[in-house]
């Protein structure tokens, strides 16, 4: 086989295709990473260095989230707090960077709903990140334009327990929220869409290591159409999906599966997301992303196991094609810059098609 540009490669493999190898695509959540490999450390993440960090890795695609209007700033607390846009207040820890903590919340009740005003999804500026990923990226690696899924924004309005409670106690309230945050995601992609993104990133996390964070039944009835409505809209634009949607979900996996997406991250090993089993049920439906373990084998592992485990995912998913390598989460502060590497280079070695992985 002729070998792919990495845009090509990717797309293959999300369309459930078989491409030259098996594509690599991940979260670059490490300052260490980007000061290692291109000697910048980034302050906040920015589309630039992204770009420039996965053509130095060798990384197959990028993804881009919309920004902020002309002119816009967080409204600033203290050196580590601020207000969003929305309205919810978070907490910078270097630790977690660039994922900061939502501590403060704006709607308590059905009246500060009411004179709540989303923010304008089309405000001048919004798709500046956009238009630089596809500037910069050239048309050699896949752009995902990043949105949200209708749940995630939606709790870190009320926070996540007030948010269970008017499940039960409100739900008519949970359901405007609910349908705000889903227009609001809708009018953004529906802007990448027309700026020419490869595809379209839904992230919204719907379970954590024990389960779905709210009921299956809940979910069915409040978030599931709302979410076939982004993916659907997204579709018919002709334009691939990748889900990105941490924790077990094994209960809602058929849900997923038929909502229309093409692709499904990250797979998250400590959540008891089982490769082998979710590529039996599903591979012939849904492109399967991620599965390194960066909870234990990657932060804590030897090269040796980082190598083994990769390989073992490309063995277990990488035949017959619809395999993107990459870890169970991202490629965080926590993981030393050796194994973040080896578990690239061992992609690279042994995903090239046919697959012939050494156990």
């Amino acid at each position: 086989m002729a070998e792919m540009t990495s845009r090509e490669r990717f797309l293959t493999a999300l369309t459930g295709g078989v491409p030259d190898r098996v594509p690599i695509f991940d979260f670059l959540f490490d300052q260490s990473l980007y000061e290692h490999v291109i000697g910048r450390r980034p302050e906040t993440l920015n589309v630039p260095d992204v770009v420039d960090l996965s053509f130095a890795l060798g990384l197959d695609a990028v993804y881009a989230n919309a920004g902020g209007p002309v002119g816009y700033e967080d409204t600033r607390l203290s050196a580590k707090t601020y207000v969003s846009e929305w309205g919810t207040t978070y907490q910078k820890d270097p630790a977690a960077w660039p994922i900061d903590a939502p501590i403060g919340f704006p709607i308590a009740s059905r009246a500060d709903w009411r004179n709540f005003a989303p923010p304008n999804p089309n405000a001048k500026g919004r798709m500046d990140p956009i238009k630089d990923a596809l500037r910069l990226a050239g048309g050699r690696l896949a752009v995902m334009g990043a949105i949200g899924g209708p749940f995630t924004r939606a709790w870190q309005l009320t926070g996540f327990d007030a948010f269970s409670l008017l499940i039960y106690d409100d739900p008519s309230l949970v359901r405007d929220i609910l349908r705000a945050h889903t227009d609001y995601e809708i009018a953004i992609a529906r802007q990448m869409l027309d700026l020419g993104v490869d595809a379209v990133l839904i992230a919204d996390d719907f379970g954590w290591n024990g389960g779905t964070l709210v009921s299956p039944a809940h979910f069915r009835e409040l978030i599931l159409p709302l979410f076939v409505e982004e993916v659907q809209m997204i579709r018919r634009l002709d334009k691939p999906v990748l889900l990105h949607c941490c924790g077990n979900v094994n209960s809602i996996l058929d849900d997923l599966a038929a909502s229309g997406i093409q692709g499904y991250n990250p797979l998250q090993r400590t959540a008891h997301m089982d490769l082998a089993r979710v590529k039996a049920t599903y591979g012939r439906r849904i492109s399967l992303c991620g599965n390194v373990d960066s909870s234990v084998t990657l932060p804590f592992g030897t090269r040796e196991d980082v190598e083994r485990e990769t390989r073992e995912c490309i063995a277990i998913a990488g035949p017959g094609g619809g395999y993107i390598l990459g870890s169970d989460h991202s490629l965080h502060g926590g993981i030393s810059v050796e194994n973040m590497l080896a578990m690239i280079e061992t992609g690279k070695r042994y995903g090239q098609y046919p697959i012939s992985v050494p156990s």
